[in-house]
């Protein structure tokens, strides 16, 4: 990124709605959507300055959870965070 940029969040949740029949949308259940976690050095490390990602190469970081398994999943991410900064102190 270049030295005035950077993405202020420590991770980055991404969510797609997966209902594609109009007649069962429901963007309220929570069953209807999917999440993928992905830690901001990830992509700082392998997008640089990119400012958009698709579902394909976000795919290639990360698996998606259900909304059940978010919290499990930031959870871990945080702790990747962690380990990461520990690694480089």
């Amino acid at each position: 990124m270049s030295e005035h940029e950077t993405r202020e969040s420590d991770i980055y949740v991404f969510c797609l709605y997966t209902e594609k029949d109009k007649l069962k949308a429901n963007t309220l259940d929570a069953d209807m959507w999917e999440f993928y976690v992905l830690p901001t050095k990830i992509i700082n490390d392998d997008l640089g300055d990119q400012k958009t990602i698709g579902l394909s190469s976000l795919k290639k970081y990360c698996q998606p959870v259900s909304f059940y398994g978010l919290k499990d999943s930031i959870d871990k991410a945080i702790q990747s965070e962690t380990l990461i900064d520990r690694q480089d102190v």
